[in-house]
């Protein structure tokens, strides 16, 4: 790839990234606005590890926006927005725990260069409110003009003129107050000088992932500070890449891998779990009411929100599913006398599913987001009832009503219904169910916690780089996994909800993944994987707010001459959602 040009600017390096997936680019890009991203959360924090946390959430953000800016502010300025939203957002969630510093004692007046005063306007400034620390900072300290502050706090003008004004002089004031008589004009000149924290190591190290390629590592601070590209992508890559160098011993599969395979096993869907796969239903309405009328067999209709074929639908489907669609008795019934099809209701293109829910309303069956409805061999609505009311003895007397014809074979083959995409690529099989008290699966429940949850990831050749930087990682050497192939996995790290929210939404507080050679084979390579994920995940959208909190372990085999991953597995440990246990399993197929 070609080095990024020392003076590349924000705007370009983020289209290099949002249009040609240019890691170099993006790294360059955040390296470069590190250490000031560092301190703007450090202020809206007044805590180191907050603010670390803050600006790697912020950062995966820009990842997830980056094709969605359009240049409205300077990139800076619409980076240092999403630092103070995840401030703001982890304030909201876990409270404000502010540390102040002992203001400064002396007397006199003092220069705006003295460092006394600088500490003391430092101090100063943690104490100042909310609404005027953060305009303070980012016009006087970190040198964004007055409407790049409005744009990243979603401000007017005057708004920030007016903070900017009545912070400055409520800075003097607490100034005067601990015994040091400056003028305003003095605490300016201090705030210039104010910005002198740097990103943390355990920082720069946790966002060194974003770029694919091996540099030597940079001592945290020099981020901001040298801008050129080619020192400021190396300034933010792990120390391991440096280690990269040598073989692998001759050593057997770590035994603990393992128990990471016996618990994938023990959480994959089971058989009984799967009797929605033992019904042949037909994907395609023109081929549904093809079929119904050659055969004179009435439809069989499931109207749900989500996926039902993937368990992320609504309570009163999974317990459908659960429940009598599980049924051998409505199997068989639905196999031999029925067209059966389901159908989501989120889906605003679906004109078919919409008609049928606009005549039974007018045929006085009702019609729902979550609906059974039964249609005639011509496409004609002759009942339906609402998921949430269905029982087995009750669904079969109504499949016994409304079945027409002699009974007979499947007209559609049934099929697995969670099935990986047509693309060909490898992909990560997803599992994520509820465990009891004692961490077992669950048995015999209903709604959320009927049955698990599946999910199919592509995992791209890029992606697979991004895991392994290197092919000849050796023995105990370790890096930080590409933040944005982490995001993308621990984003997955929830249960069973009402909130068919997209997966890459999810609120990510704090996340990290890291991987360390343990041992190998000839051409083989054995990688752990070690975790943890913090997520905000409301149960329903935007209501019933709960906290996603677990570790993660796993591992990676990898073949170093072809330079790729044979095998990926990774698990959640501990892993609860507000008060309950649950367990996700990440397995790759093939």
């Amino acid at each position: 790839m070609d080095s990024i040009p020392t003076r590349a600017d924000d705007a370009a390096l983020l289209r290099a990234f949002s249009e040609r997936g240019d890691r170099q680019a993006i790294n360059v890009l955040l390296a470069r606005h590190a250490d000031a991203a560092y301190r703007v959360a450090l202020r809206c924090c007044r805590n180191s590890a907050d603010a670390e946390d803050a600006v790697q959430v912020a950062f995966i953000e820009v990842l997830r926006h980056a094709a969605k800016y359009r240049g409205e502010s300077a990139v800076r300025a619409w980076i240092f927005g999403f630092i103070v939203n995840a401030c703001r957002h982890k304030a909201r969630e876990e409270g404000r725990r502010a540390s102040r510093e002992e203001r400064a004692a002396g007397s006199g007046v003092l220069p705006a260069e003295d460092p006394a005063l600088q500490d003391a306007v430092r101090s100063a400034v943690r104490g100042l409110p909310e609404h005027y620390r953060l305009p303070v900072w980012l016009h006087y300290c970190e040198g964004l003009s007055s409407p790049e502050v409005a744009d990243a706090l979603s401000l007017s003008e005057n708004t920030v003129r007016s903070q900017l004004s009545r912070g400055v002089e409520e800075l003097r004031l607490t100034l005067s107050a601990s015994g040091l008589s400056v003028t305003a004009v003095a605490v300016v000149g201090a705030l210039a000088s104010a910005a002198v924290e740097s990103a943390p190591a355990s920082l720069t190290s946790s966002l060194s992932g974003l770029s694919s390629s091996a540099a030597p590592a940079a001592k945290a601070g020099v981020l901001a500070k040298l801008g050129a590209g080619t020192m400021a992508a190396a300034a933010i890559l792990s120390t391991a890449a440096a280690l990269w160098s040598g073989g692998v011993s001759d050593d057997p599969r770590p035994p603990e891998f393992s128990r990471v395979d016996e618990k994938i096993r023990e959480w994959l869907p089971r058989p009984e779990e799967r009797r929605f796969d033992e019904i042949g239903w037909v994907k395609a309405w023109p081929d549904a009411l093809r079929l119904a009328r050659e055969h004179g067999r009435g439809v069989f209709v499931v109207a749900h929100v989500g996926h039902l074929n993937l368990g992320r639908t609504d309570g009163g489907s999974m317990s459908l599913r659960g429940g009598p669609l599980s049924d051998p008795g409505v199997i068989s019934l639905l196999n031999s006398r029925f067209v059966p099809v389901y159908a989501s209701t989120l889906d605003e293109k679906d004109r078919e599913l919409a008609r049928i829910g606009r005549d039974s309303q007018k045929a006085g069956f009702g019609s729902g987001t979550e609906y059974v409805y039964f249609l005639d061999p011509q496409g004609r609505v002759v009942d339906g009832v609402h998921i949430c009311t269905i029982r087995t003895p009750d669904l079969l007397s109504k499949l016994n009503q409304h079945a027409q014809g002699e009974p007979g074979g499947t007209l559609c083959p049934p099929t697995p219904q969670s099935v990986p995409p047509p693309t060909g690529a490898r992909v990560l099989h997803v599992t994520s169910r509820y465990l009891d008290a004692k961490l077992q699966v669950e048995k015999g429940k209903s709604d959320y916690h009927a049955f698990p949850a599946e999910e199919w990831i592509e995992l791209g050749a890029a992606d697979e780089a991004a895991l392994v930087p290197a092919s000849d990682a050796p023995l105990h050497s370790a890096w930080p996994v590409d933040l944005a192939v982490a995001a993308r996995l621990l984003s997955r790290v929830y249960p069973l909800t009402g909130n068919m929210i997209d997966p890459e939404k999810n609120r990510i507080q704090a996340a990290g993944l890291t991987a360390k050679v343990v041992a190998g084979r000839r051409d083989i390579a054995w990688i752990r994987l070690e975790g943890r994920v913090s997520i905000d995940h409301p149960f329903v959208a935007e209501r019933d707010h709960r906290a996603v909190e677990s570790a993660l372990t796993g591992y990676i085999e990898y073949n170093r001459a072809e330079k790729k991953i044979r095998t990926l597995r990774l698990i959640t440990e501990g892993a609860v959602y507000g008060r309950e246990n649950f367990a996700v399993a990440f397995r790759s197929v093939p």
